[in-house]
C-alpha cells in the first residue's frame, strides 16, 4: 500500500486524513446489576477494564437501600464503588425505585430527596454523574407515567445535586425507546432545564439499527433543535437478547404447512438489499433455524426480483416488516412473480404499509407505501383508525383458525393485533384461508370474527399466493449469538454518527436461570462469565477504535458497502466495512499502509493487493475492520457465494 508523506525541513511526514474533528471520551459503556451480581463484580470489573470499555452503569435503588424504614444498608454499593475505584471505571449510579411505603416517589418528594442527599453525602466526591430514574416513560418503571409527573421529581433533584455536587453531570432517566410526543410534552413543560445529559433506550428488537436506530435518531436531534435542547445524548441501555418465545417459527412453519410448501426440497429466496436497510437477515427471521432441512436460501435484491424465476425459487420472503422498497418497478416485479406462481410471504405486519424512500443527504427514510399496492396483489386489512366514525374493534385476540389445527399443533400464543386480514380485493376464484383468527367487541359490544393471518390463495389472474399477517410485535425477536455480536458494533458506530456520545450495552452478564424469559439472555457474556460472541464483538470494536477516538465518517459505497473511517488517539486511522443483508464481493481501493485487518470477532484477515492498490474483500453483515487506511473506496460489487 501506498504512503503519503512530504519532505519538510528534512523531515519526512506521512499525512493522515482527519476523519471526523470531534473526539469522543470513555464512550463505551455497559449495564451491570451490582445489586444482584455483587459476588461476580470484582471479576466483571476486571474484564472491562483490560477490554478497556470504561463506563458502568448501575442502580443505586433506594428500595434496596432501605429496605426497611429507617434501616439502610450501603454495603453492596460500596463495594461496587471500591472495585470501580481499583480497576479504574467510572461509575453511571441510576438513582430511582422507591420502596412500597413511599410511593410514587413524585407524591413522598421529601422522602425521596432526603434518600438522595444520603447518597449523594456518601459518594457525591466519587461520582461524575447521576441519573435519575429509569424508563419513567414506562408503566413497569412509573405506575402512570406522566412528563409532568416526572418533572415534579426531577426539578427539585437536579437542584439538590447543583447544590451538593455542583461538579456532577445529571442525566435524563433513560426513556424507553424514543417517545417523541412524551418528550415534546416534557420540553414544553421546561423539563430541558433540569439535566445535562439526553438519555434514550431504543431498543428495537426486530430491526436493524441502519433501519430503526438512524431514523429515530435523527428525529430526536430534530425535536430537541426544535426546542433549543443543547445537549449530549447518551443510549445507556440498548441491546438484543439471544433466545426468544418461539412465536415466529411457530407462526412460519404452520403456515408453511397449510399452504402445502415442503421445505425438505426447497431453496427459500429471501429479500436483502443492501442498497436500502430492507434485510430479511433481521432480528428475529432465523430460518436456517426455522427450516433445518431447507435445501438452500438464496438472497436477492429488490432489483432482481425481475428475474427471479418461480419455478427455480418457488418461495420469497418479500421483506422483513411491512416496508417494503418505493419503487413502482420493484413492486411490480413482485406482482409478476406472484401472477406467475410464486409465493410472497410477509412475516411480519401489514404489507405495503411503508416503503423505504432515500432523502437528498443518502439516508433512508420510512413513508407510507403506495396504498393501492395492496389492492393490485388482491389483499387488503381492515383498522378501526381507517375509517374513525366506523364502530369497529380496536383490538383482537386470536388463537388457531377452524381447520388449521393440524397445521399449529403446538400453538399456545396469546397473540393479539389492532387490525384485521380482508378478503375485498379477491377476484376470480382467488380464496383468503384463514390461519390465525381474531376476535374482538366495538364500542357497542359487538362481536367481530376475522383474520390475522391468512394464506391468500389465487387463481385469477395471480397464480400463485400470498402469506400475511397484521402481527406488527410478538415478544422479542429470536437472535442467534452470532447475530447479537453482528449487531453490537454497527449499532455503536451508528449511534455515534448521530451525535451520541456515550452507549451502554444492555447487558454484560447474562442471568440465563429462566429459559422461557428472554431478560435473562441480553447479557454480552454467560452468567459464569464465558464469552458470548458479542463481548468477543465488543472488545474488537474497542481494540480497533479505541476509547478517545474521533467520530466516524460515514459513506455508503456502490453495492451498498458502509464505511466509517476515524482517527484514533495515537494519530493512526481506522476503518470499518460492512452490509446490512447478503454478503458481497468488493473491490476495494485503499491508500494507505493496513497494519493490520480483522473480522468483527477479532479473527486476522488477510488483505493482499490484486494491483494498483485494489484489493477483493469479502463484505458482509460483520463489521470488516482495517487498520491504517487513508482512504478507501469501492470500485466494483459482485455476489458473494451463499
Amino acid at each position: 500500500m501506498k504512503f503519503i508523506f512530504m519532505a519538510l525541513a528534512g523531515a519526512a511526514l506521512t499525512f493522515l486524513p482527519a476523519f471526523g474533528g470531534e473526539k469522543l471520551e470513555n464512550e463505551y459503556g455497559v449495564n451491570i446489576h451490582v445489586m444482584w451480581e455483587y459476588q461476580d463484580v470484582p471479576d466483571e470489573f476486571a474484564m472491562l477494564r483490560e477490554a478497556g470499555i470504561p463506563m458502568v452503569r448501575a442502580d443505586f435503588s433506594w428500595a434496596h437501600q432501605e429496605r426497611q424504614p429507617d434501616q439502610w444498608n450501603w454495603e453492596r454499593h460500596d463495594a461496587g464503588l471500591a472495585q470501580a475505584k481499583k480497576n479504574g471505571l467510572t461509575l453511571l449510579p441510576i438513582l430511582g425505585y422507591a420502596p412500597k411505603w413511599q410511593e410514587p416517589a413524585h407524591e413522598h418528594l421529601d422522602a425521596w430527596l432526603a434518600s438522595c442527599e444520603k447518597n449523594l453525602d456518601r459518594y457525591g466526591k466519587e461520582m461524575k454523574y447521576w441519573e435519575i430514574w429509569n424508563e419513567h416513560n414506562l408503566a413497569m418503571f412509573w405506575k402512570n407515567p406522566n412528563p409532568d409527573h416526572y418533572l415534579k421529581l426531577l426539578k427539585p433533584t437536579f437542584e439538590l445535586i447543583r447544590r451538593k455536587a455542583p461538579e456532577a453531570k445529571v442525566v435524563l432517566g433513560g426513556t424507553s425507546q424514543i417517545p417523541i410526543p412524551y418528550l415534546e410534552t416534557f420540553f414544553k413543560a421546561g423539563g430541558a432545564d433540569y439535566f445535562d445529559v439526553m438519555n434514550i433506550h431504543p431498543y428495537n428488537w426486530y430491526d436493524i439499527p441502519e433501519a430503526a436506530l438512524e431514523p429515530q435518531l435523527k428525529e430526536l436531534n430534530a425535536l430537541m433543535k426544535k426546542y433549543n435542547v443543547n445537549k449530549e445524548i447518551w443510549i445507556t441501555e440498548i441491546g438484543w437478547p439471544t433466545i426468544n418465545r418461539g412465536f415466529m417459527k411457530t407462526f412460519l412453519t404452520g403456515a408453511f404447512k397449510a399452504a402445502g410448501i415442503k421445505t425438505a426440497s426447497l431453496t427459500l429466496a429471501i429479500l436483502d438489499d443492501n442498497e436500502m436497510p430492507l434485510a430479511t437477515t433481521s432480528p428475529g427471521l432465523d430460518f436456517k433455524g426455522f427450516f433445518p432441512d431447507l435445501k438452500g436460501i438464496h438472497s436477492i435484491t429488490c432489483d432482481e426480483l425481475s428475474s427471479l424465476d418461480p419455478a427455480q425459487y418457488p418461495v420469497l420472503i418479500a421483506g422483513p416488516d411491512t416496508t417494503f422498497s418505493s419503487k413502482q418497478t420493484h413492486f411490480d416485479a413482485l406482482r409478476n412473480y406472484v401472477k406467475n406462481g410464486g409465493i410472497a410471504v410477509f412475516p411480519r405486519g401489514i404489507p405495503f404499509y411503508t416503503a423505504w424512500r432515500q432523502e437528498a443527504d443518502g439516508s433512508w427514510q420510512r413513508s407510507w407505501a403506495d396504498q393501492t399496492w395492496r389492492k393490485q396483489l388482491h389483499i387488503d386489512f381492515d383498522a378501526w383508525w381507517l375509517d374513525r366514525a366506523r364502530p369497529f374493534p380496536r383490538s383482537f385476540t386470536g388463537s388457531v383458525a377452524a381447520g388449521q389445527e393440524s397445521a399449529f399443533p403446538r400453538y399456545r400464543e396469546k397473540t393479539g393485533s389492532n387490525c384485521v386480514l380482508s378478503d375485498r380485493n379477491l377476484q376470480g376464484n382467488d380464496k383468503m384461508i384463514p390461519l390465525i383468527e381474531g376476535v374482538g367487541k366495538d364500542a357497542e359490544g359487538r362481536e367481530l370474527r376475522a383474520p390475522l393471518a391468512a394464506w391468500y390463495k389465487f387463481d385469477s389472474d395471480l397464480k400463485g399466493g400470498v402469506i400475511a399477517n397484521t402481527f406488527n410485535y410478538i415478544g422479542l425477536g429470536m437472535n442467534s449469538e452470532d447475530l447479537q455480536a453482528r449487531l453490537l458494533p454497527r449499532t455503536i458506530l451508528t449511534a455515534f454518527k448521530h451525535g451520541v456520545k456515550k452507549v451502554f450495552w444492555y447487558e454484560f452478564q447474562a442471568m440465563e436461570n429462566n429459559n422461557s424469559d428472554p431478560e435473562h439472555f441480553f447479557g454480552i457474556v454467560h452468567a459464569d462469565l464465558s464469552s458470548k460472541p458479542a463481548w468477543e464483538a465488543y472488545k474488537t470494536l474497542v481494540r480497533m477504535r479505541p476509547v478517545g477516538s474521533t467520530v466516524p465518517e460515514f459513506r455508503i459505497e456502490k453495492g451498498g458497502v458502509r464505511t466509517a473511517q476515524w482517527n484514533k488517539p495515537d494519530g493512526g486511522s481506522g476503518c470499518a466495512l460492512w452490509v446490512t443483508g447478503a454478503p458481497r464481493k468488493a473491490k476495494v481501493r485503499l491508500q494507505g499502509e493496513i497494519k493490520s485487518a480483522c473480522d468483527y470477532l477479532g479473527s486476522p484477515v488477510t488483505v493482499a493487493p490484486s494491483g494498483d492498490d485494489v484489493t477483493e474483500l469479502t463484505i458482509s453483515s460483520g463489521i470488516l475492520y482495517l487498520d491504517g487506511p487513508e482512504s478507501v473506496s469501492v470500485e466494483e460489487v459482485t455476489k458473494a457465494g451463499q
